[in-house]
Parts: structure tokens; sequence; C-alpha cells
């Protein structure tokens, strides 16, 4: 188990982030690695992939680039998410302003969330770091992030995010 993650989910994730930004040479971010894991928690790897038949040396490379990820992104105070901290999902609502409201009161400054629906320049999918906030109003473009795949800062409404943590 490496973050709380068995290592061939990890491996499995740095093979498709680094497949779908179509550069070999560019790793993902840790905040990305974990959005994704996040996101697959379902996905189930049990064929032998790439990475189960390479070699010895091909699985020190996969430690080396996450040792090197550590290395950019440093742990940050000793944080430690469980799976216990689980947050609500747009489907357990009936209605978007109860929806608005749940996520009002329980995003923060620094928190990671994801794009459940697709906002202007903004895809759903897309994961970032809460920036700044808003509280004015439950519809208004409350929640500044810095997306990842967008790459930069935009604002969206409380509607349109999914806490991850």
């Amino acid at each position: 188990m490496e973050m709380g993650f068995q290592r061939k989910n990890i491996e499995f994730a740095l093979k498709s982030l680094s497949g779908a930004s179509g550069t070999a040479s560019s790793s993902p971010g840790v905040e990305a690695l974990v959005g994704w894991l996040l996101d697959h928690p379902d996905v189930q790897v049990t064929e032998l992939s790439d990475f189960e038949t390479a070699s010895e040396e091909s699985d020190e490379e996969v430690v080396e680039e996450v040792e090197e990820i550590e290395t950019v992104y440093p742990d940050s105070g000793g944080a430690v998410v469980t799976e216990s901290q689980t947050y609500k999902k747009r489907a357990d609502f009936l209605s978007n302003d109860d929806y608005a409201v749940y996520v009002r009161e329980n995003i923060q400054v620094g928190m990671m969330v994801r794009c459940c629906r697709t906002y202007e320049e903004v895809c759903e999918g897309d994961v970032g770091k809460v920036i700044k906030l808003d509280r004015d109003g439950l519809h208004d473009l409350n929640v500044q992030c810095d997306w990842q795949q967008k790459g930069g800062t935009y604002w969206v409404r409380y509607i349109n995010v999914e806490l991850l943590g």
C-alpha cells in the first residue's frame, strides 16, 4: 500500500495520466494522481499490465517518479486524508439549492475539488485547489480554484464542484 492505495492502482493511474498528457517526460502532480485514484475507486487492475510484466528496473523507475513528485510537492503539515473523510456528491441531494448549501457549509480554502458540471472554461472532471471563497449568495460565482486541466484559476458556482478533501 502506497499513500493508502494499492501499488498496482497507483502504477495504473500513473500510466493513465501520463498517456493522457501526451508527453512521456512529464509526470502528473500528486494532486492529479490522488484525484484520479479517488475518481476511479472501482477500477480493479486484475489483468497483467505493462507494469507487472516489465522488468524490476521499470518498478524502480516508477518509484523514482513518485519520489520526484513527492520532492516537487512536499507533504504540507502532515495532514492525513483518511478513508472515513468522505463528502457527499450532487446525486445525494434532491435540489441544487440543498447541494449548494452543503458545499457552502463544508468547503474551505486549500481544499481539493472536482468539477462535477462543466462551466464555461472548466470541464467536468477537472480537479482544482480552492484559492478564494465568496460566501455571498447561493448561486453566484462563489469558488475560485486553480484548475489542473484548464491550467489556471477560474470562478465557478457551488453546484459546479464536488468536494474531495
